[in-house]
C-alpha cells in the first residue's frame, strides 16, 4: 500500500475527537485528499534533480520551464489548496502533546 493510500486509511480509522485534533494541528486538508497512489520513483527524483529551490522551478529542457506555486501543485496533483497555515514544529523537548495524542491512540509511549 502506497504512503497516501495509508495516510487515508489513517484518517479513516481516527476517532472523531482524533480528526478534530488533527484539523486544529493544521492539517485537516489530508481529510481531501485525493490521491490513490504514488509518484513513480524514477520520475520523482527527475523532479527532484531538476528542481532549482532558489527559483522553485523546475526546468525540463528547451525553455520548458514550471513555477512551482500552491496553485501548480492543486491544478497537477490536486493536493488541497488549504488557507491554514501550516504550525510551527514542536521543540522536540516539549513531547507534552505527542505523548498525549499517542496516549489517546494506544500507542506505545517509546
Amino acid at each position: 500500500m502506497g504512503s497516501f493510500a495509508r495516510v487515508k486509511t489513517t484518517w479513516n480509522i481516527l476517532e472523531d475527537r482524533h480528526k478534530v485534533i488533527v484539523r486544529e494541528s493544521g492539517f485537516g486538508e489530508v481529510e481531501h485528499i485525493n490521491i490513490q497512489s504514488c509518484v513513480s520513483r524514477p520520475l520523482a527524483a527527475f523532479l527532484m534533480n531538476n528542481l532549482d529551490t532558489d527559483s522553485m522551478t523546475i526546468n525540463f529542457g528547451k525553455k520548458k520551464v514550471i513555477r512551482i506555486t500552491k496553485d501548480a501543485i492543486k491544478t497537477l496533483f490536486d493536493f488541497p489548496n488549504g488557507t491554514t497555515p501550516t504550525p510551527r514544529p514542536i521543540v522536540v523537548s516539549d513531547n507534552t502533546f505527542n505523548n498525549q495524542f499517542r496516549k489517546e491512540l494506544g500507542l506505545d509511549e517509546n
